[in-house]
């Protein structure tokens, strides 16, 4: 796939996809929107993902990514439209990604952020579409 110059957007949703194969999708130039949902990746695959440039729409829901992976991933320029519901990234790992600017649209649902972490994502600026279900309870 890394031959495949005109590539924009991917989808490999429900591949069964490691961090090792999240290291080889890395490396292909030019996405701009890329699913990979309902897989395998660790905090490692989401260390190879952050590296990517000129992804815009990022959906990592149903992974294993924690604390340290949204700390990496929270280091992306330019995302608009982000989902990592289902992760457990944490209190911590929502702190990370409420630094991120530029965020439309944010899933981070069932992640167990609990009220502090609700805090610091209600900092941010300019989201359009929240999804913290399941994560805070009044």
């Amino acid at each position: 796939m890394t031959q495949m110059p005109k590539i924009t957007n991917l989808n490999l949703r429900s591949n069964q996809i490691t961090d090792k194969g999240a290291r080889y999708i890395s490396e292909i130039a030019g996405i701009t929107d890329l699913n990979l949902a309902d897989n395998a990746i660790t905090n490692e695959g989401a260390l190879y993902i952050s590296r990517m440039l000129g992804i815009t729409n990022l959906n990592l829901r149903f992974n294993v990514i924690r604390t340290t992976g949204a700390a990496y991933i929270s280091q992306m320029q330019g995302i608009k439209n982000l989902n990592l519901q289902s992760n457990r990234i944490g209190e911590d790992g929502a702190r990370y990604i409420s630094e991120m600017r530029g965020i439309r649209s944010l899933d981070i649902g069932l992640n167990q952020i609990g009220a502090i972490g609700a805090k610091h994502i209600a900092q941010m600026q300019g989201i359009e579409n929240l999804d913290l279900a399941d994560k805070y309870q009044m």
